[in-house]
């Protein structure tokens, strides 16, 4: 193997080196920029060179908690997926890895976390330790006939009566449609009495940049009201289900489940190898919402494993832990205190 080393480089050069290349969308410097312009991140392009050519990048973002600074790609609490790979193209995972290695040990980094990709060799030979990451995704080298009796028998039942009920399916092209969207984000988070997954100026700026993001946006209709919608990305092979809302009336009449078999029909189409699921196979956020990975469960999606590698310094490792059990317990008290609040109803 040849060997490699990584140092930080221009974003003109990173966005250059992209376009040749498969990649995700959320490698993408104009994605990468939003995330800069809305979230307390720095992002820092690196690229990773053998023989004095440019043969790979990484998007890695910076963010500091206190006195403690994180360094991912990506990272957590931030509008790029987990499952996200830490280098473009992933062809050079191998190459890139062992270049990774050596410079997080010369820049003395307290913390850092990357994604691998699904590998036969399993664990990755890198950092301090590795966890699993089940992604949840649908692939599409199937017939559209296998892939409907791929749907659980009760979802395609679902979808049937969704469009018996009168569930139409659009797209949608208008900047104004934020306005619609926020609506919907309010009737869906208010209902779980929990925060939305992204603020507001998030789906402006993505509606805004839709040209140059791969954002996609279909929505549910019945009897001219919108009761539903997907925010989809696209880039390289695959499509992603990045974010849903839906109105009580919306949920009422299943129009998520008739919203995501119109998008398995249009990515097979359009020839899309997978739909990614932009979601763990234990659920929602960190887990907390298992009902939405039963519902993409039920669409066909399969856990993908993935390994998230660590590089951290003994106090650090110390904080991860402490940190992990604290959002454990809250977890677990917010979840009792809605039970609670159910059963007073």
């Amino acid at each position: 193997m040849s060997t490699a080393e990584i140092r930080e480089i221009s974003r003109t050069e990173y966005a250059d080196f992209l376009v040749s290349i498969t990649h995700s969308p959320f490698q993408r410097m104009e994605w990468l920029a939003l995330v800069e312009r809305l979230y307390p991140i720095r992002v820092i392009p690196l690229g990773c060179f053998s023989e004095n050519r440019l043969q790979a990048v990484i998007p890695l973002l910076r963010r500091r908690y206190g006195p403690a600074i994180l360094f991912g790609a990506p990272l957590r609490k931030c509008p790029v997926p987990p499952a996200t790979l830490f280098c473009a193209p992933p062809t050079k995972v191998d190459l890139v890895s062992q270049a990774l290695e050596t410079w997080v040990r010369r820049q003395g980094v307290g913390y850092m976390q990357a994604t691998y990709p699904p590998s036969p060799a399993g664990v990755p030979d890198a950092g301090d330790m590795a966890e699993k990451l089940e992604n949840l995704e649908l692939k599409l080298s199937r017939p559209l006939a296998e892939l409907w009796q791929l749907l659980s028998k009760k979802t395609r039942y679902t979808v049937r009566r969704a469009v018996k009920d009168g569930v139409k399916l659009h797209w949608a092209f208008d900047a104004d449609f934020i306005q619609t969207q926020l609506k919907l984000l309010h009737d869906t988070y208010a209902r779980q009495g929990v925060q939305p997954n992204y603020p507001p100026a998030l789906y402006r700026a993505l509606l805004e940049k839709r040209s140059v993001t791969g954002l996609r946006i279909m929505y549910a209709t019945v009897a001219g009201r919108i009761i539903a919608a997907a925010w989809l990305l696209a880039g390289g092979d695959r499509c992603y289900y990045w974010d849903a809302v839906t109105s009580e009336e919306g949920r009422r009449l299943s129009a998520n489940h008739a919203l995501v078999w119109c998008l398995i029909r249009w990515a097979k189409r359009h020839r899309f190898e997978t739909i990614d699921f932009v979601g763990t196979a234990r659920g929602g956020r960190g887990g907390s919402r298992p009902g939405i990975g039963h519902f993409k469960r039920s669409m066909g999606a399969l856990p993908v494993e993935y390994h998230i590698v660590y590089w951290y310094s003994p106090i650090y490792r110390l904080a991860l832990s402490v940190y992990r059990s604290w959002s454990y317990l809250k977890q677990r008290l917010a979840l009792l205190g809605r039970t609670r609040d159910g059963g007073n109803h």
